[in-house]
């Protein structure tokens, strides 16, 4: 089975076919966790790819993807841009995952010559919340380690510190961690919003499950997935994500994340509708 380390390859192993089609050998999963594809992953292949449509100068500042079905994993996906429209400093671009010929995913995204706007009226953002430093914790490869597992899914922590292609400090009591990507992607910003997309599908569920410990989920699938960039981001430096549950209705659960910097600044905003059907 790939693993989710080798992301980093994906900068490098991309295939452009055509004008509008790229293609990459594989995508993650989570082993005896996740059926499909990992979400994360698409979202970053779909960034990469409609990355290679733009001007350099164009930085990815949005992101709605809808989940159509699962992905195999281990095996090739392509992406087709189908729509293009470019503006002086605006342009967008339609996404498809396509694999054995038929939709897994569908993403809008945006872009924006943040260098070339007028200067900004106004800047507002909430306070960042206030958690243990990334430099109190132990990373959870070392909780793993030593038997101290988070939330009892042991499964699911061993796989993420084996093969998760980022630093992971979780934050005890809340669905909350500090994270830092491994090795070298350089210093383009496109490749560091292609990582935080990957990171921003880490842990997104679990705000549900551990809300509502008592039920048990016969399935639990990603539907839709948001991202909205606001700030240049190095997630090679330690990046603070901080997720919550905003509702539970019907069978829906809606999932709000925010990404901070260090020093205070939010990076990024992400939305997460997921399906949960089980029985108490």
């Amino acid at each position: 089975m790939a693993s989710g380390r080798r992301f980093i390859e994906d900068f490098h192993v991309m295939k452009q076919l055509s004008d509008d089609r790229f293609i990459f050998p594989w995508t993650w999963t989570v082993d005896n966790f996740l059926k499909g594809s990992f979400g994360g992953h698409l979202v970053s292949q779909a960034l990469m790819a409609a990355s290679s449509t733009v001007k350099p100068e164009m930085i990815v500042h949005s992101l709605h993807c809808y989940f159509l079905k699962l992905g195999k994993a281990n095996e090739a996906m392509e992406y087709h841009v189908s729509y293009k429209k470019d503006g002086k400093t605006l342009c967008h671009r339609i996404v498809t995952a396509v694999q054995d010929g038929k939709s897994v995913s569908f993403f809008q995204i945006s872009f924006h010559n943040e260098a070339g706007e007028w200067p900004s009226v106004m800047s507002y953002q909430p306070p960042m919340p206030l958690v243990p430093h990334h430099s109190q914790l132990r990373t959870l490869e070392e909780n793993v380690l030593k038997k101290a597992i988070f939330f009892n899914n042991e499964v699911i922590y061993n796989c993420l510190a084996k093969e998760i292609p980022f630093q992971l400090k979780l934050i005890d009591g809340k669905v909350a961690m500090w994270i830092k990507v491994m090795g070298n992607i350089g210093s383009i910003q496109n490749i560091h919003r292609c990582a935080l997309g990957f990171a921003s599908d880490i842990r997104s569920l679990e705000c549900v499950i551990s809300d509502s410990s008592e039920t048990k989920y016969d399935l639990q699938t990603s539907l839709e997935h948001s991202i909205w960039f606001h700030k240049n981001s190095t997630v090679d430096d330690w990046i603070l994500y901080c997720l919550e549950l905003s509702t539970m209705a019907n069978g829906r659960a809606l999932i709000h994340g925010l990404f901070w910097s260090e020093d205070g600044h939010l990076l990024a905003t992400v939305t997460q509708q997921a399906l949960f059907r089980g029985k108490l």
